[in-house]
């Protein structure tokens, strides 16, 4: 449905009225006026179902700039709720030049920008088109392809060393678990760090989606926006713990040789139990070059685990706010209390809702098609890890009080950073799902209010669109793991369940050997 605009030399840049023509019918002249900060729409004239553009999808304004403004969605205000009209401004209302595509940190919460950063210390936040290696001009775009790919062969080198000193080691238990908690760890964060290197293009198409069709802006008036921001809060805990982690795997051999006793000079600690190729005890210089190259892969595997499980939960957390908005847009669908609305102008808003709709859904399965091996790995790993750690709490004999702080944070922070991501999968569950109880309940089914006029919600196409919607809505979109398992708080139980199996086989073929050996 086009809409006609004035030419910037017809009037002020700053104020443009258009004439919407929807459905061959002409609806009343309306005037947009833009700032720097918010997209409002002013009614003007006679508007017998207030102010309201009812086909924007290729609105334009040319004022001292060339702006787009992006879908129909974004820039409608949606009748009445009760008396008082209801306007999504902010909310959903986006100019091109105010959004930038490949640099989402700067569209999020001041905690995701931090974890963006890390992403990109680490060589996993993707480039933009302009700035590939083989294009020119991009030296510096080179060279952080070749950092990436440095941090993942150091991550990989790092866990070489754990495994052959865990296969040196399998005879005793104790040391075998205290290993694998490390040496799984890094073997998770090995394989996300070499899919976001191996799927940058899909990473960054990720991301621009989310900036068009799901952002949320804090300046939105509604209180969605907030509530996404508070949700957020937990990934910030979830950061801390595993920020305190490695800080204790990196510091306390520190605190061991300069504050503990007397340390044989072959026998100095390193953050985590390995065996090297060579003789990293052999002299000060070569000790410290090898603690600090293992100490850095260390720190790139948790702020990668950290870093990229924030993002999943930032993308999964507004596409609930996403199912919140088109909840407020349904409830209000017929609420309208002057009744004057056309048949086709009905249609069209309820068709705008559907597009909405499935835009979320179709965001959504991007997000698990992108995510789908690193959650796999995850589930499979976290019930071992929290297995292992909680054999290491209550087993452990002789060990220094900063290995227990250490292994309680470990433990604390495993169950964190599932129990975070599986809530957040759980809510958008719900929130999908809600969906089609919001439908059944928005008054379809007509009202009393609507008999004096010629157009009432009982119409055969306005039923259709709204029994597809709801039988759509039964369905409720998920995450998975490849379809193994489901992010959910179900799946964080059954992990749970799995973890204390694991740990009771474990104890009891410890005491079973301890026992012969008295």
């Amino acid at each position: 449905m086009p809409s006609h605009a004035i030419p910037c030399h017809a009037m002020p840049c700053h104020t443009i009225s258009t004439h919407i023509q929807p459905s061959g019918q002409c609806s009343p002249f309306h005037s947009i006026r833009s700032s720097a900060s918010r997209l409002s729409l002013f009614g003007c004239g006679p508007c017998p179902f207030g102010p309201r553009m009812c086909c924007c999808s290729d609105a334009r304004m040319f004022g001292c700039e060339d702006v787009r403004i992006f879908g129909c969605e974004d820039v409608e205000v949606f009748g009445f709720l009760g008396s008082s009209a209801v306007g999504i401004e902010c909310s959903q209302a986006r100019l091109s030049h105010r959004i930038s595509k490949h640099e989402i940190h700067s569209l999020a919460p001041t905690g995701s920008t931090i974890r963006c950063v890390w992403l990109k210390l680490n060589g996993s936040w993707p480039l933009s088109e302009s700035s590939r290696p083989w294009k020119s001009d991009s030296f510096l775009a080179t060279a952080y392809v070749m950092w990436a790919w440095y941090v993942i062969a150091s991550v990989g080198i790092t866990i070489s060393y754990q495994t052959a000193f865990l296969l040196n080691n399998l005879s005793d238990i104790i040391i075998t678990t205290e290993n694998c908690c490390t040496t799984f760890m890094g073997v998770l964060n090995f394989v996300r760090l070499l899919h976001l290197r191996l799927n940058q293009s899909k990473f960054r198409q990720l991301i621009e989606n989310f900036s068009y069709e799901i952002w949320i802006p804090d300046s939105s008036k509604n209180n969605v926006a907030a509530d996404c921001r508070r949700r957020m809060i937990t990934f910030s805990i979830m950061t801390s713990l595993l920020a305190c982690l490695i800080i204790m795997y990196c510091v306390l051999p520190l605190v061991e040789i300069f504050f503990g006793p007397a340390i044989d000079a072959q026998n100095k600690p390193f953050p985590y139990k390995m065996i090297f190729p060579y003789d990293a005890q052999n002299s000060w210089i070569r000790y410290v070059l090898t603690y600090i190259f293992t100490s850095y892969a260390g720190i790139c595997v948790v702020t990668t685990l950290f870093a990229e499980d924030t993002i999943l939960g930032f993308f999964i957390t507004y596409t609930c706010g996403q199912f919140q908005l088109l909840h407020q847009r349904i409830a209000a669908l017929f609420a309208d209390s002057s009744a004057e609305l056309g048949e086709n102008i009905q249609l069209e808003r309820i068709k705008r809702i559907v597009e909405k709709h499935n835009t979320v859904i179709d965001f959504a399965k991007r997000l698990e098609d992108f995510f789908n091996p690193i959650l796999l790995a995850n589930l499979m790993i976290s019930s071992v890890l929290i297995c292992m750690v909680g054999f290491q709490i209550i087993t452990g004999k002789n060990m220094f009080i900063g290995d227990y702080v250490k292994f309680i944070i470990y433990i604390s922070s495993a169950l964190s950073q599932l129990y975070v991501l599986c809530e957040n999968g759980d809510e958008l569950i719900k929130q999908s799902t809600l969906t089609a109880q919001i439908l059944y309940e928005c008054q379809w089914e007509g009202s009393n209010r609507m008999e004096s006029h010629s157009f009432t919600p009982t119409n055969k196409r306005i039923r259709n669109h709204i029994s597809f919607m709801i039988l759509c809505s039964q369905r409720p979109v998920r995450i998975t793991a490849f379809k193994f398992s489901t992010l959910s708080l179900q799946s964080f139980t059954a992990i749970l369940s799995t973890s204390i199996s694991y740990f009771t086989l474990l104890r009891s073929v410890y005491f079973d050997d301890e026992n012969k050996q008295d």
